[in-house]
């Protein structure tokens, strides 16, 4: 099934202080839509099917993800400067040897996976996924309260445990964001499944 992402916040989550050749833009209002729409659902905002990008990516002979030739225009219309960002972390870690990129852009994680509070993000070439037990979820949004409560909206959040997967240094008003989220999708038994893309969008989906 085809997923449409919004593109509302794209970087304008990130602190330009802190990362320069990142962030862009103003930060984003706690108003905005932020979310993953699926097929033959309303789409909000400018956004963009997950095919269109996917189709200008590639895998080299050294196991490096990266762009084929993109049109005029793409590039900034589907914020792709961002997804490089990502790509140069996953071929560094390609690099390293604790992920494989495949040929259908499928990775496979080789490193120890330590043993993490809340379990361990998930490698996408789109960015970062995690399944949350219902219990899970709730201790989840009790340490991002705990841990932004009294940063500036634009502190820039690095505590170790709510890092994304060391990829992405978002805001305090971000994680807020995302933890009221979380909260008013984690009403069932299961938990909730984070999603969080390159341009700093995120779906969150009831399990």
């Amino acid at each position: 099934m085809k997923k449409y992402i919004s593109t509302v916040l794209a970087s304008t989550l990130i602190l330009s202080s802190v990362l320069p050749t990142i962030a862009h833009g103003e930060e984003f209002k706690e108003n905005e839509v932020v979310n993953v729409q699926k097929e033959n659902e309303t789409v909000n905002e400018v956004s963009l099917n997950l095919d269109d990008v996917k189709k200008y990516i590639k895998v080299d002979n050294n196991g490096h993800i990266g762009f084929t030739f993109v049109p005029p225009g793409q590039y900034k219309k589907h914020n792709l400067s961002e997804l490089q960002n990502h790509f140069n972390l996953l071929n560094e870690k390609v690099d390293n040897g604790e992920i494989i990129i495949k040929e259908d852009l499928e990775i496979t994680d080789l490193s120890p996976q330590a043993l993490a509070v809340y379990g361990s993000w998930t490698y996408h070439w789109w960015g970062y996924d995690r399944k949350f037990t219902k219990k899970q979820a709730v201790a989840y949004v009790d340490e991002i309260e705990y841990v932004i409560l009294g940063m500036g909206a634009g502190a820039a959040v690095t505590a170790p445990s709510l890092v994304i997967a060391g990829g992405f240094l978002l805001s305090a008003s971000w994680y807020g964001l995302l933890a009221k989220r979380i909260e008013a999708n984690n009403k069932g038994k299961n938990g909730v499944l984070i999603e969080i893309y390159w341009a700093r969008t995120f779906d969150i989906t009831p399990l």
